[in-house]
């Protein structure tokens, strides 16, 4: 309960530039989807996207792709780009465009 406060609470915070969540999920099926959500213009919108039968690693590899997709769409470039992922290698990952798992996502990003 107590983590659940503070993640609204740091949801809730003002930032400056573009702010935005992202989560991926494999479902027991093997199906995948991910979802990228931020706040615009004082309300939250949300992006989801279904991407079939792949690994989750790369489902969350593209969820960062296309909040960093999102930063590139707006009309003027943000003073700062925030994105939160609780996946830390997939992080990691799109620093670097080396082959592997995720590479597709890390060099779109």
């Amino acid at each position: 309960m107590e983590e659940q406060k503070k993640a609204i609470e740091e949801a809730e915070r003002d930032r400056k530039g573009f702010t935005a969540f992202t989560d991926g999920s494999r479902l027991n099926s093997g199906a995948v989807g991910y979802v990228v959500a931020w706040r615009n213009e004082g309300h939250w919108a949300s992006i989801k996207t279904h991407m079939g039968n792949q690994e989750a690693y790369d489902v969350e590899c593209a969820a960062i792709e296309r909040a960093l997709e999102l930063t590139g769409q707006r009309r003027t470039a943000p003073e700062a780009v925030t994105i939160f992922s609780e996946a830390k290698a997939t992080i990691e990952r799109t620093a670097s465009d080396d082959p592997g798992p995720g590479q597709q996502y890390a060099i779109q990003a």
